[in-house]
């Protein structure tokens, strides 16, 4: 049996001629979040040290055979190349600086897959029929500068990302947690604006939409643009695409009240594939976005008649040994809890057959490429690979002339003109980088870190004197709304600029600025225990350290050996105490908590933090804002009327005077924030 390929997309390097090689997935961009799913899947039976690049021929979904054909000797009849990315998230434009500069882009993607639709339809003595799927596995955009430039669009007309993804022209786009952080009318426009053929729809099986009425219209009619699936006509064959969403969606993203969401991915999953199958629909493929290559293996493992599996929203970089990569690419080591290693990784479902499982880097820096061979019944046999072919030198891959000119250049235009627009010098680096999830500015103190925070406090207690608000005590930044992997660093002269564009790559949200009054001591503990609850140690999960908080206003030690705490996720009840928070002590001297314990006479606090991090946790909700911050429902904020990066910004250009130093924000913090671990 042949090995599976894929498709690395790379730009503007003369000398480099890129094979086909094996799929490629990519680290997910840093900030991204990682918190595990909420769902109710159970444990994924052990998978092989390294299950190989081949699967073996299933037993058919509807008889039981006692042979299998041996892979490779059957004629298949139909040969499907799946092309697939994922977490797109608005960036349309080409790497802009390092070693891989120039590289990507959303006009050299179109025409990429464009030549990869063209030859997967090419007919082949090796199969009766071929045929090509394009599918988006989420997180299609992401708030920021690119995103904002299509406040320069008149009224109506579709959104720069909706243009985009109508000139990729996707069979299936999955919907993931960043396509609702504006909220379910942003989402709204992106769908309206994508035509539906010949692109769309929107897939997720788990969420229902008949309550939201920004998204409910979506839904009606014989070709929706929102849907639970799609069925496809492949030469003459039916390949039905199933989408499935992360259940962490109300405390990492905005989708608001209205939007149900079935906490059991696998069982929504299953019902859709149950329907398509009873329908005829002998080939299915399961698109979902849960936030992490082990959650899709706990999810396969408890599925039946599936074929294949296209994954989105994790940090895995997938890829078999000379898959081109862009320059720093490093592939995942794979092992037994990540189904293997190379591309495809193959998992074991329900049944006990091996599901091939794919993902691919975000950014529209690659293409992924999996080409499956099905019987006549729609039995999968094996996983091909095509007859071997060079791509074009890089230079040579014509941007899409619609593409550049409908979306490229706009935005371009758009983000040159904030880069030009300076808001401070730098003498010292600014790390804003995610760099694992034990360092980082999502595992520890950095300066950035401290500038968002320290602008929080700042710009609400100038707005306390004009607005009569609470003046507030401390803020806090959850490490997740600080985006973009930002490292700036002073050139030879000894500073760097910090422009509109950098803030606006750091602060990618549209959150606003908000006030918390009379926070009570052991409320502010809990709300600290939360955001220490996912670093590394102490039986806690590794993932989703968005929540942790860059402080302002207070000195907090913790020690991530001690136990952390955890929640209901309906209730908001606390199911497990933390004791992680050793001590909280105000700049004023005030102490909070000492050796893990509320200090009597504690004083309650004003804090100054994001709206998301906290207007969630108010009925209908469950008390759990943002990252889980628990609030409370019984909680009162006042949202100041200014974004956080405009409060940073501000922050800046006023109370620094555009000046940042190694004196007041030097490179490895302050110790605002203090580690017991060894």
């Amino acid at each position: 049996m042949n090995r599976p390929i894929a498709l690395a997309l790379l730009a503007l390097s003369a000398s480099l001629t890129l094979p086909l090689a094996s799929a490629a997935g990519q680290t997910k961009p840093a900030g991204a979040e990682r918190q595990p799913s909420r769902t109710t899947l159970k444990p994924a039976p052990k998978q092989p040290a390294n299950p190989g690049v081949v699967a073996p021929a299933k037993p058919s979904r509807r008889t039981t055979p006692t042979t299998q054909p041996l892979p490779g000797v059957q004629i298949p009849d139909l040969r499907l190349t799946v092309l697939h990315n994922n977490d797109g998230e608005s960036n349309v434009l080409p790497i802009a600086t390092g070693p891989a500069a120039g590289a990507a882009g959303l006009a050299r993607f179109v025409t990429l897959v464009n030549q990869e639709k063209s030859l997967a339809v090419t007919p082949s003595p090796e199969a009766n029929a071929v045929g090509v799927v394009m599918i988006s596995s989420g997180d299609n955009i992401l708030p920021g500068a690119n995103f904002n430039a299509n406040d320069t669009l008149p009224p109506g007309a579709p959104l720069f990302d909706s243009l985009a993804l109508q000139l990729i022209g996707y069979d299936g786009i999955t919907l993931g947690n960043h396509d609702f952080d504006l909220g379910p009318a942003a989402l709204g426009r992106l769908i309206a604006g994508v035509n539906v053929p010949p692109s769309g729809p929107f897939l997720s099986s788990n969420l229902n939409f008949s309550a939201e009425p920004a998204l409910a219209p979506f839904t009606a009619g014989t070709t929706p643009r929102l849907a639970r699936s799609v069925v496809r006509n492949v030469a003459g064959r039916l390949v039905g695409i199933v989408g499935a969403t992360t259940t962490d969606l109300p405390f990492i993203s905005s989708p608001g009240p209205n939007i149900a969401i079935n906490l059991n991915v696998a069982q929504a999953l299953q019902a859709e594939i149950d329907a398509l199958d009873a329908a005829g629909v002998k080939i299915i493929i399961v698109s979902t976005h849960l936030q992490g290559f082990s959650t899709e293996i706990a999810a396969i493992a408890q599925l039946r008649k599936v074929d294949a599996v296209i994954s989105g929203g994790g940090s895995e970089l997938f890829a078999t040994v000379g898959t081109p990569l862009l320059p720093g690419d490093v592939p995942n080591a794979g092992g037994p809890t990540l189904g293997g290693t190379g591309y495809p990784r193959f998992i074991r479902d329900a049944d006990n057959n091996l599901i091939p499982a794919v993902t691919t880097s975000g950014l529209y820096r690659y293409l992924g490429r999996l080409v499956l061979n099905f019987d006549a019944q729609g039995n999968l046999l094996s996983v091909a690979q095509p007859i071997s072919r060079p791509l074009p030198v890089l230079a040579s891959i014509t941007p899409d002339a619609a593409a550049l000119a409908q979306v490229e250049q706009p935005v371009a235009n758009y983000i040159a003109g904030l880069a030009q627009n300076i808001a401070a010098l730098t003498s010292v680096t600014l790390d804003g980088r995610n760099i694992s999830a034990s360092a980082g500015i999502r595992a520890q103190e950095t300066n950035v870190g401290n500038l968002f925070a320290d602008s929080l406090l700042w710009q609400a207690t100038v707005l306390a004197a004009q607005l009569g608000t609470p003046v507030p005590d401390v803020a806090f930044q959850n490490g997740g709304g600080i985006r973009n992997d930002v490292l700036i660093t002073p050139g030879p002269g000894g500073t760097a600029t910090v422009s509109e564009n950098d803030l606006f790559r750091m602060a990618a949200f549209n959150n606003v600025l908000a006030v918390v009054p009379n926070v009570a001591p052991e409320r502010l503990k809990l709300i600290l225990e939360n955001a220490v609850s996912r670093y590394p140690g102490g039986g806690a999960s590794t993932a989703g350290n968005g929540r942790w908080a860059q402080i302002a206003g207070m000195q907090v030690v913790f020690d991530p050996r001690n136990t952390s705490i955890a929640f209901d996720q309906t209730t908001g009840a606390v199911t497990r105490a933390g004791n992680r928070i050793r001590q909280i002590i105000l700049n004023d001297g005030r102490v909070i908590v000492d050796n893990g314990v509320v200090v009597p006479g504690a004083p309650s606090v004003n804090i100054a933090t994001i709206d998301f991090l906290v207007a969630s946790a108010i009925a209908p909700g469950n008390g759990l804002g943002g990252d889980q911050y628990p609030f409370g429902t019984d909680a009162t904020f006042l949202r100041l009327g200014v974004t956080y990066q405009r409060a940073l910004s501000n922050y800046l250009r006023t109370w620094l005077g555009g000046s940042i130093t190694p004196a007041n924000y030097p490179a490895g913090g302050e110790r605002r924030i203090i580690n017991l671990a060894p």
